[in-house]
């Protein structure tokens, strides 16, 4: 049994979200807790008042949801920030997965601090699903993305402990920069050796990933596809060809000044694609193993 909790702003995007939730939780016979944080910055009255509005939606919210008595449902208001509200009550909680759903964009705001989804898997030890579109049933296609480091090994894991994976079709991606490619280019003037090379590197990564994989102890995926391009744009784009209904991806730790001024492909990820994304932290590491 998990413990599964799910952030709402009471939008329809986090509606999206608590049906995915409630939708896992039935299916393992999980505990679900819906967390919803108030602005604290307004007066006493005002947060008193809508935390009571607050949770009598989410309690509507759950009637509609016609949850099996196997669930165990809860209803959390916490105040302040949130993606601080969200972090405390998944500590708070001990939950195995925080469901969310996908953010509002604000431009200027997204680039300096990030969306409340980014911020939680940033500073949280938790996965992070991401719903961006309407659930219509358990996920059969999903898409594990690997860079062969150990936070994708921790990635793979957690979507699997999560049951996330346990569809008929598992597929695994990587995407790759051919170094040489422009040297080749250059000094044969041929396409065709170029190709060649592309493949060459292309078949040396295949072999490498599945080294990975059987060192890892990881199941066998039922396809690989390698692409050659950059990571993020790839994933997204494999996401949306390939029919995925999820994508799974891991995060790297990473300072705050490369993050503003690079990004991260998990960050990519979450903001471009438009199917649901898992991304799992490097603190999953203890969960996942």
């Amino acid at each position: 049994m998990m413990r599964i909790l799910v952030a709402t702003d009471l939008s329809e995007r986090s509606n999206r979200a608590l049906r995915r939730a409630a939708m896992l939780a039935s299916e393992r016979r999980d505990d679900l807790i819906a967390v919803h944080v108030v602005d604290d910055d307004q007066p006493a009255r005002m947060v008193e008042l809508e935390c009571r509005e607050a949770a009598a939606v989410i309690e509507d919210a759950f009637d509609a949801l016609d949850l099996p008595d196997t669930v165990t449902a809860k209803i959390l208001i916490e105040t302040g920030d949130a993606f601080d509200g969200v972090l405390r009550a998944a500590a708070s909680q001990q939950a195995d997965l925080v469901v969310m759903g996908s953010h509002r964009r604000r431009m200027l705001a997204d680039v300096f601090v990030g969306t409340t989804a980014e911020r939680v898997i940033r500073h949280g030890t938790r996965p992070v699903l991401m719903v961006n579109r309407e659930p219509e049933g358990p996920y059969l296609n999903v898409l594990a993305t690997t860079d062969l480091s150990e936070a994708s090994v921790v990635a793979f894991r957690a979507a699997r402990r999560l049951g996330l994976t346990d569809g008929p079709h598992v597929g695994l991606f990587y995407a790759f920069d051919p170094a040489a490619k422009g040297l080749v280019t250059l000094s044969s003037g041929s396409g065709t050796a170029t190709r060649d090379y592309v493949e060459d590197v292309r078949s040396h990564l295949r072999r490498e990933v599945h080294a990975w994989i059987k060192q890892n102890a990881l199941p066998v995926p039922t396809s690989l596809t390698l692409a050659e391009g950059p990571a993020p744009a790839e994933i997204v784009a494999e996401a949306d060809r390939g029919g995925w209904e999820l994508v799974v991806v891991g995060t790297h730790a990473r300072s705050v000044v490369p993050r503003l001024l690079h990004g991260s492909v998990a960050e990519y990820v979450l903001r471009h694609a438009a199917r649901d994304v898992l991304a799992v932290p490097p603190a999953a590491l203890a969960k996942a193993a």
